[in-house]
C-alpha cells in the first residue's frame, strides 16, 4: 500500500480538537489488526502506517 503524506492545517482561532483530533486518527490508522494491536497496546508506530501527518 502506498503511504499518502497529510497535512494539517492550523490558522489564528483554532480549536485544539479541528487539528489533534484528526492528527490522532490518521497516525493510529494501520493496515490489519496485528498491527493495530502493536500500536494501540504496545505504543509502537510502525513504519508501515497508510498515512504520515504533519502540521
Amino acid at each position: 500500500m502506498k503511504k499518502r503524506t497529510v497535512g494539517i492545517l492550523i490558522y489564528d482561532y483554532v480549536d485544539l480538537l479541528d487539528f489533534s483530533g484528526p492528527a490522532e486518527v490518521l497516525t493510529l490508522t494501520s493496515n490489519s489488526k496485528a498491527e493495530q494491536a502493536l500500536t494501540l497496546y504496545k505504543k509502537n508506530l510502525l513504519p508501515t502506517r497508510p498515512f504520515e501527518v504533519f502540521w
